[in-house]
């Protein structure tokens, strides 16, 4: 405890003795206001471990629970994918199948093709052969309309390419002593075919004939008009 020091007041000094009166106190330490309270290192960091884990318990229990919850979108994605690859399977078959198919098609469109380019061939063969033989055919259905004639017969019949369609009863001929209509009817009627020589307005005789168009089933699709230049067959 420090000590200190104060002089005396000087009093009045005894010229006779000289003496000097020297008083020292001792200071008090002061009160402290407030309660002091004893800090426990101890208790401090135990109750400071005990925060900790349980921070780490809640920690862990909700990475328990976000792993858990990822195994489940896992195991949902993983069946997801087996998913897919179940479909893509399917489709790589459908793909094959399909593939098959248009394999076979273009083999089909090929042949096609082929029999359409003979049919076009044998089409002109026939023409150039009809035009060349002066024959002309004029096909009709069961009511008499026009389904295709050839040049040759269109000009004893005044016929047009669009006169396909229409009724052969409204067009004249050139046989003006033949009633090609009625004929025609009698052979609908009858399947009788009608074979004669007639005589156009030119004074030129031609072989008319008027059968069934029978179809490779034998059934009966119309009839079949062909007139046949009898002299100009008769000079060949």
């Amino acid at each position: 405890m420090r000590r200190t020091g104060q002089k005396a007041r000087p009093g009045r000094q005894n010229d006779d003795t000289g003496l000097i009166a020297v008083l020292f106190m001792e200071n008090q330490t002061a009160d402290l206001d407030g309660v002091t309270e004893k800090y426990d290192v101890d208790t401090t960091a135990a109750r400071r471990i005990a925060d900790l884990e349980q921070e780490l318990h809640e920690s862990r229990n909700d990475l328990k629970a976000t792993i858990g919850e990822l195994e489940t979108v896992n195991e949902e994605l993983q069946a997801a994918n087996e998913e897919l690859l179940t479909a893509n399977e399917e489709l790589q078959s459908s793909n094959e199948e399909l593939q098959s198919v248009n394999e076979e098609l273009y083999t089909v469109n090929t042949e096609y093709q082929q029999k359409l380019d003979e049919l076009t061939m044998l089409t002109n063969d026939l023409s150039n052969f009809l035009s060349s033989t002066m024959i002309g055919i004029l096909f009709v259905d069961s009511n008499l309309n026009i389904r295709k004639f050839t040049e040759y017969v269109g000009r004893e019949f005044q016929l047009m390419e669009h006169d396909v369609g229409r009724s052969l009863q409204i067009f004249a001929h050139s046989f003006p002593e033949e009633d090609i209509v009625k004929d025609a009817k009698e052979v609908s009627k009858n399947l009788v075919p009608i074979d004669r020589e007639v005589t156009a307005m030119n004074g030129r005789y031609y072989t008319l004939r008027i059968a069934p168009y029978r179809t490779t089933e034998n059934n009966i699709r119309g009839l079949v008009i062909t007139i046949i230049d009898s002299l100009g067959i008769h000079n060949e």
